[in-house]
């Protein structure tokens, strides 16, 4: 009776009839059915603008729900009450409610539902005048509605055929309303049940392959996630061999100018290739929203000049100007994320070098303001290059974004670079920020604000200040790596480093645990990834079994961010990425052996 009144347009007796089953739900204990009838009727109050008893009934279902415990129909209770909140003008109570909603469907993967959300809360937000969140939450519901178009099609499918079920049930109920007249109570009771029955299934198969659709999405974006990975690990592997022998080979006296220019484009290009690499891994992590931010004393204006030294030869090359511009009263010691700092000025200035063909770039790292805790600093990259045209300045943080078609013929590059500094500015507290003009050049620039930190920063060369303390004593080193060639150019390094290390090589865990239990060397450099045992399941059997302190540096060609902390819990001392930086693991190995 309650859905014969509601096809009529009559809801007063659609109510009274709804609550009627609503009473024979809660005697029969069928708390499910009951949970959907009182969400029905909160839906009619708030058709009919009757908003306080709406927020009731959606109150009293969310108490219902902890003994059902269905998490869809839970997403839909907390936005349905968040609309409701924001029609009675309570928006803090709205946004609690929609954040909620948002934080449910994300758990459990409902990303069609998150779409609405999202746009609710960047509404909220933008009413409450904090524009970075709403920001955020209109990128989030972007981002889904792009994923979803995958499945736009089944979506559409899945649309009209309910529309036709719910046509021809209409059709239907049309008929038993012209055959009432004729029929004893009793089947209109039934008619009315089988209805009730009937618009439930719909509802819930509904929802069914809807959850069905977001999780094949799901599968599909981690099987995405998985290649890029394994793909990246494969592709630093060998520019671990590439930037390191080009490091041995620069530490050779007798090179003439022209070999060792050639030594130096070839480590650049390695470089290059690393940076891209980069990208591509950063691009699927930060895709994600997976940025952590790590902090730790630093030297900002050594840092600063640490990334300057780097793009020398790359402007030579270019017959470009470099100028590095930096305030002499910044703090000596701040806690910044160096890894994401240098991820995003080195970004940037490849960048400005890249694109401009004449005149000069300039790395400014400038002191805005010093306060009792913090400090604000501005960072700015200006170059003379070709600048970007006026129609495409709103697209240029847009990722695999390029303002011409031939830009990666011609410089090289997959467009990620540009997007993922601006995710991680903001990460950082920050808004990446740009000025332009054609022909004359840009300026990329932000501010940040860092944590002053009264904690000295580690000499950054403690080796040459203590020359010759650990290069010229006798110690054991056991290297653990399956891949040869790294396995070889990690021996020469150290050997050229250490003429008197004695060096001891396995080729997975297993063999690593056991050189360990034999040899008893005093440091170990361990790879990650490896057949047989891995790093982290040798190192846990070393730690537990042997009850060792020996120092273990991981090495890999994964990112750090992603498994330093996964190492660390499992007794790693210190996490080296691949390609192996020469002077990181000089500083390691003497900040480990010192009282050797």
């Amino acid at each position: 009776m309650a859905f014969i009144n509601s096809y009529k347009g009559l809801p007063a007796p659609t109510l009274s009839a709804l609550k009627k089953v609503y009473r024979y739900e809660d005697s029969l204990g069928y708390t499910f059915r009951k949970l959907l009838t009182q969400m029905y009727i909160g839906n009619l109050y708030y058709e009919s603008e009757n908003l306080t008893e709406s927020k009731e009934e959606f109150e009293y279902a969310l108490l219902l729900l902890n003994q059902v415990n269905n998490n869809i129909i839970r997403e839909d209770c907390y936005m349905s009450l968040a609309k409701i909140l924001r029609k009675l003008g309570d928006d803090e109570k709205a946004l609690d409610y929609a954040l909620k909603a948002f934080e449910t469907a994300e758990k459990h993967q409902v990303y069609a539902n998150s779409i609405e959300t999202a746009n609710l809360l960047s509404n909220l937000y933008e009413q409450k005048e904090d524009y970075k969140n709403a920001l955020k939450f209109s990128q989030i519901g972007y981002t889904y509605r792009n994923s979803l178009q995958l499945n736009k099609v089944q979506n559409t499918l899945l649309k009209e055929r309910l529309k036709l079920d719910l046509k021809e049930l209409s059709i239907q109920k049309e008929k038993e309303l012209n055959d009432l007249k004729v029929k004893k109570n009793k089947y209109i009771i039934i008619g009315g049940f089988i209805s009730f029955i009937i618009v439930t299934m719909l509802i819930y198969f509904s929802r069914i392959k809807l959850a069905r659709i977001n999780k094949r999405l799901t599968i599909s974006n981690e099987i995405k996630s998985n290649f890029l990975t394994k793909m990246t690990h494969e592709v630093k592997t060998p520019l671990n061999a590439i930037i390191g022998y080009a490091d041995l080979l620069l530490k050779f006296k007798d090179l003439t100018s022209v070999q060792n220019n050639h030594i130096n484009i070839i480590k650049s290009s390695g470089e290059s290739l690393l940076y891209m690499a980069e990208d591509i891994f950063d691009f699927n992590r930060y895709d994600k929203n997976k940025i952590s931010i790590k902090q730790n004393p630093t030297d900002l204006g050594a840092l600063a000049n640490e990334i300057f030294e780097m793009f020398k030869i790359r402007a030579q090359e270019k017959n470009l100007s470099l100028f590095l511009n930096t305030s002499t009263n910044i703090p000596k010691t701040l806690l910044i994320d160096d890894l994401k700092i240098r991820r995003v000025v080195y970004s940037l200035l490849d960048n400005a070098i890249k694109y401009t063909s004449k005149g000069s770039v300039t790395l400014n790292v400038i002191l805005v303001n010093v306060y009792e805790k913090t400090t604000e600093i501005k960072f700015s990259i200006d170059d003379t290059g070709k600048g970007i045209k006026t129609k495409n300045q709103n697209k240029i943080f847009e990722e695999f974004y390029q303002e011409e078609s031939d830009y990666t013929r011609k410089h090289g590059g997959i467009g990620l670079g540009l997007s993922i500094s601006y995710k991680i500015v903001e990460a950082l507290g920050g808004i990446l920020q740009f000025e332009s003009e054609v022909n004359k050049g840009s300026k990329f620039y932000f501010k940040l604000t860092f944590t002053n930190s009264s904690e000295e920063k580690v000499d950054s060369n403690p080796i040459q200040n203590l020359a010759n303390e650990i290069e010229n004593k006798i110690f054991k080193v056991l290297i653990v790596e399956d891949n040869k060639v790294n396995l070889l150019i990690t021996k020469k390094l150290l050997s050229s480093l250490y003429k008197n290390a004695l060096i001891y090589e396995a080729y997975d865990g297993k063999m690593g645990v056991e050189l360990y239990s034999k040899e008893q060397p005093n440091i170990i450099l361990m790879d990650i990834q490896m057949p047989v045992l891995n790093g982290l399941e040798a190192t846990k059997i070393i730690r537990r079994q042997y009850n060792a302190t020996i120092p273990i540096l991981a090495l890999s060609a994964g990112s750090a961010a992603e498994n330093r902390e996964k190492s660390i819990s499992v007794g790693i001392s210190e996490y080296l990425e691949k390609p192996i930086n020469l002077k990181k693991l000089r500083e390691t190995i003497y900040k480990y052996l010192t009282n050797l």
